[in-house]
């Protein structure tokens, strides 16, 4: 199994526009998982989802489809 690699802080799987790591879309995309700790557990740190390419992986990770994502102006 190959890993994916590691990016700059800039261009990691974290600041793109396909990566989720709210704990309800985990809970949601693992049914069950709240029984088991919940996604909002510590170990998790900053995982999440990347809704493009389907993965559950860290905030750190990174590849070719980055895209950055666009910040809201706070209200």
């Amino acid at each position: 199994m190959s890993r994916l690699p590691q990016r700059s802080e800039a261009a990691a799987c974290g600041q793109c526009a396909h990566f989720r790591n709210d704990p309800i879309d985990i809970e949601r995309a693992f049914p069950g998982l709240n029984v088991l700790g919940s996604a909002r557990a510590d170990v998790r740190w900053k995982d999440g989802l990347c809704v493009l390419r389907g993965l559950y992986l860290s905030a750190r990770d990174g590849c070719g489809r980055f895209e950055a994502r666009v910040r809201q102006p706070a209200d």
